[in-house]
């Protein structure tokens, strides 16, 4: 039984450059966790096309350049109480200029200024 789509958000922002991204994982080790473990419920393909989505529109609508000097890295967090999946974001620095990116399914108001 397939997870079933949902429209997803996306929340864009640009911040200064971050050297740590503690409390955050490889995009990849994520990926690689949910592939290994029994996946009845599609996971990792959800997972694929929810990171995907995430990162569609990213160079039309912001200033990335297409490089990355750091990430990407993914993390989690709980979205509504009627939501059975958590939200992703994922988060990565840029090797030009070291500008970091932000994107997430739920709006991060502490970020607000730094909104795409």
């Amino acid at each position: 039984m397939a997870q079933t789509e949902k429209e997803t958000k996306m929340f864009i922002y640009e911040l200064d450059p971050i050297d740590y991204f503690s409390g955050s994982i490889p995009l990849e080790d994520y990926l690689k966790s949910i592939k290994e473990m029994d996946d009845t419920f599609g996971e990792y393909e959800f997972t694929q096309r929810q990171i995907g989505r995430l990162t569609s529109k990213m160079k039309t609508i912001s200033s990335w350049e297409g490089d990355i000097i750091d990430g990407v890295y993914v993390f989690a967090m709980p979205g509504s109480n009627m939501d059975t999946n958590l939200a992703l974001g994922i988060v990565w620095k840029q090797r030009s200029n070291g500008t970091t990116f932000v994107v997430s399914e739920l709006e991060l108001p502490w970020l607000e200024e730094c909104l795409v």
